[in-house]
C-alpha cells in the first residue's frame, strides 16, 4: 500500500530501486435500498437503509458501536463514512460490500439528496436520491422484504395464521422509513426505553409509533 525503496550493489556500483505503491481499488456505491422492504425508491428522514458496492470498507464487517457515553451510536465504523451531502449518518454495520445507516433527520423538507461513502480517506462515486416525506418498510420475519411481517401480538409471540391477535387488542409492527417524528429525533441517538416515544408525523396515521 506505500511504495518502498532499497538498493542494489554491483560491485563498486550502487544502484537505487523504488518500487511504486499500489494503487488501493477504487470504492465503488452501487445502490441504497430501504433495510426492510429493499425498496429503492429514494429515502426519507430516519430510514434504516443498506448499501452495497465494493471496497467500501473492511473485509470483515464491523458491527453498530455505542459512543462514549452510551447516548448514541457512531458515526464511523472501522474507518467509513457514509455522508448524505455533507452530513454523517449514523452506522449499524460496516463491510466491504454492505453498509447499514440512519438516513440523517436534517434531510426532512428537501427534495433530493447526493450519498457518498469515505473510506480511509478515499472516496466513492457520489449516487443522487430522491427525499421522500416518508417511504415505510416493514420488517419480515426471514429478513428478504416479503413474506411474514415482523409483527409482535399485544402479550408479545410473533403473529401468525396460528397465533392471530384478538380482536380490539394491539399489535407492533417493526418498520422503518416513517419520516420526520414530533418532537423532532437526533441523529445517532438512542432512544431511551420510556414512553412517550416520538410520534411519526408523515406516515398518516397518528397512533403509530416508531423506535429505532
Amino acid at each position: 500500500s506505500s511504495s518502498r525503496t532499497g538498493n542494489i550493489h554491483v560491485g563498486p556500483q550502487t544502484f537505487t530501486i523504488t518500487q511504486q505503491a499500489v494503487a488501493a481499488p477504487p470504492i465503488q456505491l452501487t445502490a441504497i435500498t430501504n433495510a426492510a422492504s429493499g425498496s429503492q425508491d429514494g429515502v426519507s428522514p430516519g430510514e434504516i437503509v443498506a448499501l452495497y458496492g465494493a471496497n467500501m470498507g473492511p473485509a470483515t464487517g464491523v458491527p453498530l458501536q455505542v459512543a462514549s457515553g452510551g447516548q448514541s451510536i457512531t458515526k464511523t465504523l472501522g474507518g467509513v463514512q457514509v455522508l448524505f451531502d455533507t452530513t454523517p449518518a449514523a452506522l449499524t454495520y460496516a463491510s466491504a460490500t454492505q453498509i447499514n445507516a440512519v438516513v440523517p433527520y436534517g434531510l426532512a423538507g428537501k427534495f433530493n439528496t447526493q450519498v457518498q461513502v469515505q473510506y480511509q480517506g478515499a472516496s466513492s462515486n457520489i449516487l443522487p436520491l430522491i427525499v421522500h416525506n416518508a417511504g415505510p418498510g416493514i420488517f419480515t420475519l426471514d429478513a428478504s422484504g416479503s413474506g411474514a411481517g415482523a409483527i409482535l401480538n399485544q402479550d408479545s409471540p410473533v403473529n401468525a395464521p396460528a397465533n392471530r391477535a384478538a380482536r380490539g387488542s394491539t399489535v407492533a409492527i417493526f418498520l422503518t422509513g416513517g419520516g420526520a417524528t414530533d418532537p423532532v429525533s437526533v441523529d445517532a441517538a438512542i432512544t431511551p426505553a420510556v414512553l412517550p416515544l416520538p410520534l411519526l408525523t408523515q406516515i398518516g396515521r397518528a397512533s403509530c409509533r416508531e423506535r429505532v
